[in-house]
Parts: C-alpha cells; structure tokens; sequence
C-alpha cells in the first residue's frame, strides 16, 4: 500500500478506522485526503430521510411575502397585512417546480389575500380564485406547480379552516 491517503484499497488500509457512521452521512474523502462523513442536506437529504421537506417559515407576512424556492419547497406563513401579491423567485427556468403554502390568518385578526403574483400568471380550476378562511388563527392549504419554470403557476386547494 501506498502512503497515506493515495492509493491502496479502502479494505487494506491501516491509516482508517471505519465505526458506524452517522445516519444520512455520506462517507467522502475530504481536502485533506481523509475519509470522513458528511451530513447529507436539502435534495439528497430528501432521499434518505424519508421525503423530509425543508420549511420556510414567516412569521409575520406583509403584503408581498417572498417566497424563495431555493430556501425549500414548503412554507409556512403567518399573515401580518392584507396580501396584495405573492413574490416567487428561485424556480428554474423551463423546469418543473412545486411547493405547498400553509397560509395563517393571525391569532388576534384576520387578513385577505389577493391571489397575485409580483411576475408570472396565477391560474386555478375553473378560474376561480378561491377565498382565505377569515377566521383569525385558522390554517388554509394550498400547493402550486409550474411546468415552465414559474411562467405559469397552477394553485390547487388542498384544504381550508384548519384550527
């Protein structure tokens, strides 16, 4: 075997000590030339833990909350104003792309929302916008996909007046 960390085979090396490596950890060689492990996140994290998703949360939304896909694919927003647009960046453009939106009215109040978009097209079955549970503290849940890349956003109801 050669000298440490070039060539040899894993099996033969007496340089390593393998001992159960971490749950979800991808075991690499790093800049160094050792082996070690690295946690696995966000997409490949996804895979091995089962479909865990990352969640964005906002605690208190203004008028336009942003909701930026390459921070995760499922917020969770609290609405602190009226929500006269929503402002999706991060998706890629002519791929397909989903999240899901838990929308919150606030414990104390209720708000509305304006389904808009800061850029692309909102559209929804039947061309109907759907109306947010005003019922203060209450959860509605929605799911919106595109096919191209965020030109077009297709919004689905998953359920509403959750509480």
């Amino acid at each position: 075997m050669g000298s440490p960390g070039v060539g040899g085979a894993i099996s033969s090396a007496s340089d390593t000590q393998i001992s159960s490596p971490a749950t979800n950890d991808l075991f690499v060689r790093n800049s160094s030339s050792r082996w070690q492990n690295i946690p696995l996140t966000d997409l490949a994290a996804q895979v091995t833990n089962g479909g865990v998703e990352k969640v964005s949360t906002i605690a208190s939304a203004g008028a336009q909350p942003a909701l930026n896909l390459s921070n995760g694919n499922v917020y969770n927003v609290t609405m602190g104003a009226n929500v006269t647009a929503f402002n999706i960046t991060g998706a890629v453009a002519s791929k397909a792309c989903a999240f899901t939106l838990y929308l919150s009215q606030p414990a104390g109040s209720t708000k509305t929302v304006n389904w808009a978009l800061t850029t692309g097209n909102l559209l929804w079955s039947g061309g109907t916008k759907p109306t947010m549970t005003a019922v203060a503290g209450a959860t509605d849940i929605y799911v919106f996909e595109s096919i191209d890349g965020g030109a077009n956003w297709y919004g689905s109801v998953v359920g509403q007046n959750f509480s």
